[in-house]
């Protein structure tokens, strides 16, 4: 009976780790499992020139007036995906080369915006207020007008700024919330050992930072793609890049391709994410987000 228990604690344990990722995988295989039978399709009323299959797949329609049944095959994403790997993964080096960039700088001025905001309180704060208002500005506007502001010859330096910008107010608001929410005891604590304040930044509010500043760089995973993406749709000169290329695409009416783009898209920001999500839960382990019951 105890080995039982054991073995089921042990059990326990070890699923305790991986929950989530079982639980995410089997809600996409439910997904692509509705998509491929074409019961996605019903669902969303939508047609299969629309959205393309997942895999490739051979389908028939049947004329009713001359009794003429078809078979058309459809080109799967992922099909298309293996076919072009090469020229899909050369797009995808050119948007993380002003992506990867461009999120870390915005992350590292916007806690910096953060920090000036809490040591010079007096107009720190408008400095947050100045990054919310430019970052309200919609991507899909903003990405036009700073193409046309650097021009043709400078198109990486647009797509660089526009993902700083984008990044920057969203680390900055809770950065500055992480450093300004600490709890009494601890700042009662510091005074009681007559810390200098350098001291109680440092050990007191740069940690308590740490769990807003992760997650603002979980967020900001989404944020910077769109940005870049986008950017790169509105591109004057340069005709690489998974938003250029999906532009083109959909242009040409090449949905399989265009999708298939989207899906590179998310795969990267999914890896992304998933970087953010180790390195937070090893570096905040402390944390009680990181704690499961």
């Amino acid at each position: 009976m105890k080995k039982t228990n054991f073995k089921w604690r042990r059990f326990r344990y070890y699923w305790s780790k991986i929950d989530s990722a079982v639980y995410f995988l089997l809600l996409l295989v439910l997904v692509f499992v509705l998509w491929q039978t074409g019961a996605l399709h019903a669902m969303l009323g939508q047609t299969y020139s629309q959205l393309p299959f997942p895999f490739d797949k051979t389908f028939s329609t049947t004329n009713a007036l001359t009794q003429v049944t078809t078979i058309t095959t459809s080109i799967g994403i992922f099909n298309y995906a293996v076919a072009n790997f090469g020229t899909m993964m050369y797009n995808a080096g050119i948007t993380l080369s002003a992506l990867i960039p461009g999120y870390l700088l915005g992350a590292l001025l916007g806690y910096g915006c953060a920090l000036l905001a809490t040591v010079c309180r007096k107009w720190g704060g408008g400095v947050l207020v100045i990054l919310t208002i430019l970052v309200s500005a919609p991507v899909v506007a903003l990405a036009p007008a700073i193409n046309n502001m650097f021009g043709s010859s400078a198109p990486y330096a647009a797509k660089l700024v526009i993902v700083i910008i984008t990044c920057m107010a969203g680390m900055a608001v809770n950065a500055y919330k992480g450093l300004n929410t600490v709890k009494p005891f601890s700042g009662d604590l510091m005074k009681v050992y007559n810390a200098s304040s350098a001291t109680s930044f440092v050990k007191m509010r740069l940690p308590a930072s740490l769990p807003n500043t992760f997650t603002a760089l979980k967020i900001n995973v989404a944020t910077a793609m769109a940005a870049v993406f986008i950017s790169e749709i509105y591109a004057y000169t340069t005709s690489i890049g998974l938003g250029k290329v999906f532009k083109t695409a959909f242009d040409t009416q090449n949905r399989t391709a265009a999708w298939a783009y989207i899906f590179m898209a998310v795969v990267i920001g999914l890896i992304m994410y998933a970087i953010v999500a180790v390195i937070e839960k090893r570096a905040i382990r402390w944390h009680a987000s990181q704690r499961k019951s």
